[in-house]
C-alpha cells in the first residue's frame, strides 16, 4: 500500500496498472492506468562462435548458425558462444557448463534484450554438423520460455547445439 492509501497490482493480461483504494484513500486520486508500452516486434537470435560461422544452410542464403562444442570459447574458465540478431548485431552470450558426463547445462545472457513473450527459447543437439538441415527451431527438441536473463537450460552433452532465441532490443 502506497503512503496515500492505494494499494498498486499489474495485470499482465490486460497491460493495467490497476490502483485499488484504500479505507482512506487521497481525494482525485487515479483509478486505473493503462500500460500504453508494447514491446517492439521480436527479432531471431542464434548462437555462434562468429557472426556467419557454421550456417545451416551456407549455400541458400540461410543466416542460422549452430556452434561446434569441441570449438567454443574459452573466457575464465567457461566454455562460451555469442548470441546475434539479425547476422551481427550483438545481442548477448552463451554459457556451457557440463552439468554431468552426459548433459550440459545451457545459460542464456541477455545484453540489451529482453526475451519475446511466450515460448523463445530453444535448443537442439547434433552428434553431426548440420549442414543443410531444416532449421525450424519450432521443431527443436527442448524449448521453454523465459521471463528474464539469464536462464538456464540441461540437455544432452554433443557435438554441436543450435541455440535460437526470441527477444527484442531494449529502448
Amino acid at each position: 500500500m502506497t503512503p496515500d492509501g492505494w494499494t498498486p497490482s499489474y495485470d499482465p493480461a490486460n497491460r493495467e496498472l490497476v490502483v485499488e483504494a484504500g479505507e482512506t484513500p487521497v481525494a482525485g486520486a487515479i483509478g486505473t492506468i493503462t500500460n500504453t508500452y508494447i514491446p517492439p516486434e521480436s527479432q531471431t537470435i542464434w548462437a555462434a562462435h562468429a557472426p556467419g560461422v557454421y550456417r545451416y544452410n551456407p549455400d541458400r542464403g540461410n543466416w542460422f548458425t549452430y556452434v561446434k562444442y569441441s570449438e567454443l570459447a574459452e573466457e575464465d574458465g567457461v566454455l562460451t558462444a555469442y548470441l546475434y540478431a539479425g547476422q551481427t548485431n550483438y545481442a548477448g552470450h552463451v554459457t556451457f557448463t557440463n552439468q554431468t558426463s552426459t548433459h550440459v547445462d545451457i545459460t542464456i545472457y541477455l545484453d540489451g534484450w529482453a526475451f519475446a513473450q511466450g515460448e523463445n527459447f530453444y535448443v537442439q543437439d547434433y552428434n553431426v554438423a548440420p549442414i543443410g538441415q531444416r532449421t525450424a527451431s519450432g521443431l527443436f527438441a527442448y524449448k521453454q520460455t523465459a521471463l528474464s536473463s539469464p536462464v538456464t537450460m540441461t540437455v544432452p552433452l554433443n557435438g554441436y547445439y543450435g541455440i535460437h532465441v526470441n527477444a527484442y532490443e531494449l529502448p
